[in-house]
C-alpha cells in the first residue's frame, strides 16, 4: 500500500520542510517504487510510492492538475476511472493520462466537493486546491484506506497511519483516555477518534474541506435502508450475488504481477479465491494467481483438510506457510514503531504468509474479510420475525438454532423494548465492565462512550439490517482496516478485500435476511452462488476456526505473567487490580479482555508514551 502526508498551516507561516520530511520517512516503508513531495508557501503533500497496478507505473505524485491548480496525494484502488476520463472528455477538460491520480484530479474539476461521490473503490485523498486555498480530502464509504487527520487553529495534518502525526513538533501526544477506556472494554465503539487527544480519524463515507478560516466535515454517502433488492427464487439471489461478487473480484486483481489470494479454507476466502480462479478459467483475468495460506500444525484452527480439498478441485497448489509467533523483543519493537494498540495474536502469526508472498512477487493480496460481516445475518432477526408476527418462521428458527425462552426473550422481545425505557434500564446498571476502575470509568464518560446516542433513525427495513450496517462501521471496524493496512504495506503488499466492495456490501444490505440467515444455515445466499465452484465439504461448512489457543501461546511468549503482576493501567488507577488477577486465573475464560488489556498497556509503556 502506498502512502501520504500532507500539511497546512493554517496560520500562514512558511512549511517546516524538514517536518514534512520526518513525517513521509516514517512510512517509508509504504514507498518501496520511490517517494516524492510538493512545497508552496504553508503547504507541503508527500507521497510514497508501490507499484500495485500496472497504470501505478505511470503515477508520479504529488500529481498536478493539466491546468497545475490542483496537487493530489492519494492511496487507494479507483474502479471507474475510464467513465471519469469520458465525462471530462465531454466537458473538454484536459485529460494527461489513464491513473488513477489524474482520475481523482479530474473529478474534483468536474463536480468540486461532490467528488467522492462520484469514485468508485477504495481511495484515501488529500486535494490542495491552489486557486481556493484550500486543502480537500475524502475517505472510501467503508473506510477501508486509513486516513488521520490534526485539526487545530493553526495546523491540518494529515496522513496514511498515525505515527505520521507523531512526528510533528505541533501534535501533542497525549494519550485519549476515553478511547483507551474502549478498547480495555473491549467494546471499540467510537470511530472518528484515536489513542491521541490530537488526532482524530476521518470517518468513512466524509469529505472535510479545510481554509485559513474555517472547516467542514461532511457525510457524502451513506447506504440508503429503503433499497430492496427482491427476487422470486433463491436462484435468482444466488446468480445476482455471483455477479456482483465476480464484478469486486475483477476490481480487485488490477495488479502488477502475480495475484496472491490468502485461502484460509473457510467460506469467505475460499468463495474469493473460487471466483478468481473461474475468472482465469473464463479468461478474464490474466495475471498470475497463487493461493497462500498459514498452516497451524497441531492446532485446532488448522484448516489444512479445507485447502487440500480446493486444491484437488481446483489443480492448484496452494503455498501452506507455518504460523510463528514473535519474541518479545520484536513484538515491543513493532508496537514502539507503530505507537498504536498492536495486532491480535492471530494477526501476528499471519505475518509469514505476507512474507511468503512478497517472495513470491506478489504486490497485491486478496482476502475474505467482509464476509462475515455484511452475509452472516444478524440474530436480531428474531425481534424482526416477532414484530412482523411470524410466529411459524420464529418457531422454526428457535429449533433450528436450540433457542429456550431465555434466548427468545434476549433475542425477540428486549430489541423491540422503546429506546427510551432500554436507556432508563441501562441508567441503573454499571454501564461498563467490572475490571475497570468506577473512577476512571466515570471520569472518562465510559458508560455514555458505550452507549453513545443513536443517530436519527431511518426507515430500516429490519432490525437486521441496521444492525450489519452498525457493525461495518463502528470502531472495530476502523480498527481491523486499519491495523491490516499498516502490516501489509511493511511487507510491501496491498489486501484487497472483494467482499466488501461497495457493490458487494449494497447487495447484501437490500436482500430479505432469510437470504443471509434461513434456518440452521447463514450465509445462505452465498453457500448458493457457490454451488459447482467450491468443494462441498467448504460450501456446506458450518464451523470456523477458533484460534484462542493463540493467545496464551503469544502472551506466554511476551512474559505476561510479569506484566499483568505490574500493570501500569493498575497504577494509573485505570483498572481493578484484584478483578483482573481473577481474570488472569482463568485465561481461557477471558482472553479476548485480557488481550484487550495487554495491548493499551503495551501501548502505554512504549518508548514514545
Amino acid at each position: 500500500m502506498s502512502g501520504f502526508s500532507a500539511i497546512f498551516q493554517r496560520d500562514g507561516r512558511p512549511l517546516d520542510v524538514p517536518v514534512l520530511q520526518r513525517m513521509n520517512e516514517a512510512i517509508c516503508h509504504r514507498g518501496p517504487d520511490g517517494s516524492g513531495s510538493w512545497v508552496e508557501g504553508p503547504v507541503g503533500l508527500a507521497h510514497q510510492v508501490l507499484h500495485a497496478t500496472p497504470d501505478a507505473l505511470r503515477d508520479t505524485q504529488p500529481a498536478v492538475s493539466a491546468r497545475g491548480t490542483l496537487v493530489l496525494v492519494y492511496e487507494g484502488l479507483i474502479d471507474n476511472g475510464a467513465d471519469i476520463r469520458e465525462a471530462a472528455r465531454t466537458a473538454d477538460l484536459q485529460v494527461m493520462d489513464g491513473t488513477d491520480a489524474t482520475a481523482i484530479l479530474l473529478a474534483y474539476e468536474l463536480w468540486r466537493d461532490e467528488c467522492a461521490t462520484h469514485l468508485s473503490g477504495d481511495f484515501a485523498f488529500a486535494i490542495w486546491d491552489r486557486a481556493e486555498r484550500r486543502c480537500f480530502c475524502a475517505r472510501d464509504p467503508l473506510g477501508i484506506r486509513p486516513f488521520y487527520y490534526h485539526l487545530d487553529d493553526r495546523l491540518f495534518a494529515c496522513g496514511s497511519e498515525l505515527r505520521q502525526l507523531l512526528h510533528h513538533p505541533g501534535i501533542r501526544q497525549d494519550p485519549n483516555e476515553g478511547m483507551a477506556a474502549e478498547y480495555l472494554s473491549n467494546a471499540v465503539t467510537t470511530a472518528d477518534e484515536t489513542l491521541y487527544r490530537e488526532i482524530q480519524r476521518l470517518p468513512a463515507g466524509h469529505a472535510l474541506a479545510v481554509t485559513a478560516e474555517r472547516h467542514r466535515l461532511r457525510r457524502y454517502w451513506t447506504f440508503e435502508p429503503a433499497r430492496r433488492i427482491r427476487f422470486r427464487t433463491d436462484g435468482e439471489y444466488a446468480e445476482a450475488l455471483l455477479g456482483e461478487i465476480r464484478t469486486a473480484v475483477r476490481a480487485c486483481s488490477r495488479a502488477q504481477g502475480p495475484l496472491g489470494i490468502e485461502l484460509s479454507g473457510g467460506l469467505d476466502s475460499s468463495s474469493v479465491a473460487a471466483v478468481a480462479r473461474d475468472l482465469v478459467a473464463r479468461g478474464e483475468l490474466r495475471a498470475p494467481v497463487q493461493t497462500f495460506s498459514v498452516a497451524y500444525p497441531g492446532l485446532d484452527c488448522d484448516e489444512g483438510e479445507y485447502v487440500r480439498e480446493a486444491d484437488r478441485m481446483w489443480g492448484d497448489c496452494t503455498k501452506r506457510v507455518p504460523f510463528a509467533l514473535p519474541s518479545k523483543s520484536a513484538f515491543e519493537a513493532v508496537v514502539a514503531a507503530h505507537r498504536d494498540f498492536p495486532e491480535c495474536p492471530n494477526g501476528v502469526a499471519q505475518r509469514p504468509l505476507y512474507k511468503e508472498a512478497r517472495e513470491h512477487g506478489c504486490r497485491v493480496l486478496l482476502g475474505g474479510l467482509g464476509g462475515d460481516d455484511c452475509l452472516t445475518g444478524h440474530p436480531v432477526h428474531y425481534a424482526d420475525l416477532l414484530k412482523q408476527v411470524k410466529l411459524p418462521s420464529l418457531y422454526r428458527q428457535m429449533k433450528a438454532d436450540g433457542v429456550n425462552a431465555r434466548g427468545l426473550f434476549n433475542l425477540a422481545v428486549r430489541p423491540l423494548v422503546p429506546l427510551s425505557l432500554r436507556r432508563v434500564r441501562r441508567m441503573l446498571r454499571r454501564g461498563y465492565p467490572d475490571w475497570i476502575s468506577d473512577r476512571f470509568a466515570k471520569a472518562v464518560s465510559l458508560a455514555d462512550r458505550l452507549r453513545r446516542p443513536q443517530p436519527a433513525r431511518r426507515q430500516w427495513q429490519s432490525r437486521a439490517q441496521e444492525e450489519i450496517f452498525r457493525a461495518l462501521s463502528n470502531g472495530w471496524s476502523y480498527h481491523v482496516h486499519e491495523t491490516l493496512s499498516r502490516v501489509l504495506a511493511e511487507h510491501g503488499l496491498e489486501l484487497r478485500s472483494p467482499l466488501l466492495r461497495l457493490n458487494v456490501v449494497e447487495f447484501a444490505l437490500a436482500i430479505p435476511e432469510e437470504q443471509r440467515w434461513r434456518g440452521a444455515e447463514t450465509k445462505f445466499v452465498l453457500r448458493q452462488s457457490m454451488k459447482g465452484l467450491l468443494p462441498e465439504m467448504i460450501r456446506a461448512r458450518v464451523s470456523k476456526a477458533d484460534f484462542a489457543a493463540l493467545f496464551p501461546q503469544l502472551l506466554s511468549r511476551l512474559d505476561s505473567e510479569s506484566v499483568f503482576r505490574s500493570l501500569r493501567l493498575v497504577s494509573r488507577g485505570w483498572l481493578d487490580s484484584e478483578r483482573v488477577r481473577q481474570m488472569h486465573e482463568r485465561l481461557a475464560a477471558w482472553i479476548w479482555p485480557l488481550w484487550m488489556i495487554f495491548g493499551v498497556e503495551s501501548w502505554l509503556t512504549n518508548p514514545h508514551q
